[in-house]
């Protein structure tokens, strides 16, 4: 078992040594604390191999239930932080791979046109951004689906259009 505290347990001290927030006292953040290192106190406790009711003898709480529960609040923090670190990476990765693209996407490539329209959805999918879809079911049982997509389509096929009709005025060049 580690005595060391984990991140969150860090920063709501931090948070008590640094400024007050409204509704927020010292003794509220010192509490958090407590329970903060209980809930990892059981969650070691739990990964050694003790039983509930063992992890409740020792830290102090009266069920087996409120054991269980400190193991899930731990457990919810442990995965929780990670998460919000891979959203980061991932972030931080469409926008390398955006960057590499934007200047060939700004300068006409078609290629790379749809390369960073495809980033910038992935990114909006990650954030949470785009409108939720709407779907519909007819009486005969198919499913049409309106999100807009449509939109979308007829201004790609437009700039596709534009884009082959600039390149057949290129003296019978292949454009690729």
């Amino acid at each position: 078992m580690s005595d060391r505290p984990n991140r969150e347990v860090t920063r709501a001290a931090n948070t008590a040594r640094t400024f007050k927030r409204p509704g927020r006292t010292r003794k509220n953040l010192d509490r958090r604390i407590e329970l903060l290192e209980r809930d990892r106190k059981a969650l070691e406790l739990r990964k050694a191999g003790a039983t509930y009711a063992q992890i409740a003898a020792e830290i102090g709480l009266e069920t087996e239930a409120g054991a269980w529960k400190a193991v899930k609040a731990a457990l919810d923090m442990a995965i929780q932080e990670p998460a919000q670190d891979v959203l980061i990476l991932e972030l931080t990765r469409l926008d390398v791979l955006l960057l590499g693209c934007w200047h060939k996407a700004k300068n006409g490539d078609v290629q790379a046109i749809d390369r960073a329209l495809r980033i910038m959805e992935r990114r909006s999918s990650y954030l949470g951004i785009d409108a939720p879809k709407k779907t519909a079911t007819d009486f005969d049982g198919s499913i049409s689906v309106t999100d807009g997509a449509h939109e979308e389509l007829l201004a790609r096929i437009a700039m596709l259009t534009a884009a082959t009709t600039k390149g057949e005025g290129n003296s019978g060049s292949d454009p690729e």
